[in-house]
C-alpha cells in the first residue's frame, strides 16, 4: 500500500514520536509511507534516521486554510496514495483535505487526546473518514459516544524497549533523587506550574531533588519565574527540545517522571519512562494514565491537583527497595504489555481491512464537488499568517491570561 501520513509539524511531543513509529513499523512491512506536513518543525530531520520520505507541502505564502486545504488533497489524489492517516488536530488543512479525497482512498482518523473539541469534529467529519482509532480506552469511548454506527478502535501506543545492557546501565538508587518532567511546556493541558509548588514543598521537606526539563513551549517564561518565585530554581536544569534518540537515555539517567498532567491521550512520555526504569508519579486519569500505571506496584497514581500526593510520592521512592521494586515491574509490563510490534501490527490490519473494501465511505464532496460541502468557517477563508506572528499573538494571549489571573 501506499501510505500518507499526515502530521501539522515534525515537533516534540508523543503523537509525533508515535507517527514515526507506526511509519517505521509499516516500512518494515514493505509499505510505501510519506510522512506529510505543513510546516517541517524541530524533528524534521528524524525522518531520514528513521528511514522514512518526507513531504512538506510548498504552500504559498499568506495562503487561506481553504486554499492549503485544496492543495493538501490535490497532492494526496495525484500521488495515488491508497491510505491516509490523520493525527486529528483542530481545524488543520489536513482534516478539511480529507472531504476532497477520491472514494477509493482509506482515511484513518486518530484521536491522541480525551479532549471534548476533537471528539466533535471526528463527530462533524464523520461522513469523510473511514474508521478511527483512540489510543485509550477512555478515548475509544468518547469516540465511541460521539460517533455510533462508526467503526472506533482501541489500538495503544508502543513503545520501544532499551536492551538488556541499556537497562542494567540505567542510574541506580541515589541521593538526590533526580525528578525529569518531559513535553510540550504549556499549562493548561500539562499542569507545569505545579513543578515548583513540588520542588517547594520537597524543600520544605528536607527531601533532596534534583529536576530536569526537557522540552519548550510558550509558557517556559512564567514557569522560570515560579520557579525563581518559590526559590528552587537552582534545583532545576532546563534542557530544552531534545533529539527522539536522546530522550530514553535521559529516562535511563533519571529515577522518577513527574506527571501532573490535566489533558492526554495515552501518553507516550509515560510509557517511554516505564520502559526505562524511571518510575512515573501522575496523575490519575481513568482509563489513560491507569490504563499503562499500576498503582503502587509500576507508579504512582494521584490527582493533579494533590501537591502533598507528589510530595508523598518522593518521599516514597526515598526507599531504595520501593524504588527499585517499580523500576522493574514497570520495565517489564511495558516490555510485556505495550510492545511496539503489537501496535504496528493492528494498525496494518485495520489499513488492510480499508484496502478490502471495510468500512466505505461515498464522500458527499464527490457528489456535487463544491467548497459548500466542506464545514469550512468563515476565518479560513482569510489569509494565514506568518508562523512568527502567530507566536507573538499566541505569547500576547498567554500573557494577557496570566496578568488578569
Amino acid at each position: 500500500m501506499k501510505i500518507a501520513i499526515s502530521l501539522t509539524k515534525m515537533s516534540l511531543g508523543g503523537g509525533t514520536k508515535s507517527t514515526l513509529i507506526l511509519g517505521t513499523y509499516l516500512a518494515s512491512q514493505g509499505h510505501d509511507v510519506t510522512i506529510v506536513t505543513e510546516r517541517k518543525g524541530e524533528w524534521w530531520s528524524e525522518l531520514s534516521s528513521y528511514g522514512l520520505q518526507g513531504c512538506c507541502i510548498p504552500y504559498p505564502r499568506w495562503s487561506s486554510r481553504v486554499r492549503r486545504a485544496e492543495l493538501l488533497a490535490q497532492y494526496w489524489n495525484t500521488q495515488g496514495f491508497d491510505q491516509v492517516i490523520i493525527n486529528v488536530p483542530l481545524h488543520k488543512p489536513s482534516v478539511y483535505a480529507c472531504h476532497m479525497l477520491e472514494d477509493r482512498v482509506g482515511v484513518l482518523f486518530i484521536l491522541r487526546s480525551d479532549w471534548r473539541p476533537w471528539y466533535e469534529l471526528a463527530h462533524r467529519d464523520q461522513a469523510y473518514w473511514n474508521c478511527a482509532v483512540g489510543v485509550s480506552p477512555k478515548v475509544e469511548k468518547g469516540l465511541a459516544a460521539h460517533c455510533p454506527g462508526k467503526p472506533v478502535f482501541y489500538i495503544p501506543n508502543g513503545v520501544a524497549s532499551p536492551s538488556d545492557q541499556e537497562l542494567e546501565s540505567r542510574l541506580g538508587w541515589e541521593q538526590p533523587l533526580r525528578l525529569i518532567w518531559v513535553g510540550r511546556l504549556v499549562d493548561n493541558q500539562k499542569g507545569i506550574f505545579r513543578l515548583p509548588l513540588i520542588l517547594s514543598r520537597c524543600q520544605q521537606k528536607q527531601i533532596p531533588v534534583t529536576l530536569t526539563i526537557v522540552g519548550d513551549g510558550p509558557d517556559r517564561a512564567p514557569l522560570v519565574r515560579l520557579f525563581k518565585k518559590y526559590g528552587v530554581y537552582d534545583q532545576v536544569t532546563l534542557v530544552g527540545p531534545q533529539g527522539l534518540s536522546q530522550i530514553p537515555a535521559l529516562m535511563r539517567q533519571h529515577h522518577i517522571l513527574l506527571f501532573p498532567s490535566n489533558i492526554e491521550g495515552l501518553p507516550n512520555v509515560v510509557l517511554e519512562a516505564m520502559a526505562n526504569g524511571c518510575v512515573p508519579i501522575a496523575s490519575f486519569l481513568l482509563d489513560i494514565t491507569t490504563a499503562a500505571i499500576e498503582h503502587d506496584r509500576t507508579g504512582i497514581l494521584l490527582e493533579p491537583t494533590n501537591i502533598s500526593g507528589f510530595v508523598d510520592g518522593i518521599q516514597f521512592m526515598r526507599d531504595p527497595k520501593a524504588w527499585r521494586r517499580m523500576s522493574a515491574a514497570g520495565a517489564e509490563q511495558m516490555r510485556l504489555q505495550f510492545p511496539l510490534k503489537k501496535t504496528g501490527e493492528q494498525y496494518e490490519t485495520l489499513l488492510v481491512q480499508m484496502q478490502n473494501g471495510a468500512y466505505p465511505v461515498q464522500r458527499p464532496y464527490n457528489q456535487q464537488p463544491s467548497r459548500r460541502a466542506i464545514p469550512f468557517h468563515w476565518s479560513d477563508h482569510l489569509p494565514t499568517l506568518p508562523e512568527f506572528a502567530k507566536n507573538q499573538a499566541r505569547h500576547l494571549r498567554h500573557r494577557m491570561g496570566h496578568l488578569m489571573k
